[in-house]
């Protein structure tokens, strides 16, 4: 019995298990020598649906962690989403860009028209072509505007009276609106 007790394949090989053999006490030894040893229960088969299900060990998966990934999904979604706009605006501005070089050159051709068409030689030239022609000494008026401005105005005199007002208020209101 003493021999079965300190037998290493009554563990199967783990000595993790006999802890008694470290001890060198007497008593220890005594009654490791007068233990008893159990015979080992014969293992029952398992069945086909148990083998299944421990061969795939369940997981658990905690909210947290569900709430974790579509909050990582939402934010992933939406770095997608803001490149995705950057990209579209970078297009835009060099779109805009392309644009703006364009009517700078443009506008600079139609500058150098502009000058072109007037140039004083070519207009003088036009001018005498179609019978214009400078005016001379005797056809320039000069008005005096040292002294001050003096304006007469003569109307008719109308009638007094309420209807003679409520007409000259309606004309008005007609001159007015009719851009006059």
């Amino acid at each position: 019995m003493a021999t079965e007790a300190r037998e290493p394949n009554m563990y199967e090989g783990n000595v993790a298990y006999d802890l008694s053999r470290f001890d060198r006490r007497r008593r220890v030894r005594e009654a490791l020598e007068s233990e008893e040893v159990m015979p080992e229960l014969p293992v029952k088969p398992k069945s086909k649906t148990a083998a299944k299900t421990d061969a795939r060990p369940r997981m658990r998966v905690s909210a947290f962690a569900v709430f974790s990934y579509v909050v990582l999904f939402a934010l992933m979604l939406g770095i997608v989403m803001n490149y995705m706009i950057l990209n579209e605006v970078t297009i835009d501005t060099a779109r805009l860009e392309n644009e703006s070089a364009e009517l700078k050159s443009e506008a600079a051709k139609l500058r150098v028209e502009y000058e072109r068409a007037m140039n004083l030689s070519d207009l003088s030239e036009k001018a005498e072509e179609i019978g214009m022609y400078s005016p001379g000494s005797d056809q320039v008026d000069y008005i005096d505007i040292s002294r001050g401005d003096k304006v007469t105005a003569y109307s008719e005199k109308s009638g007094d009276g309420f209807f003679a007002g409520l007409e000259n208020l309606l004309l008005s209101i007609g001159d007015y609106f009719s851009g006059e």
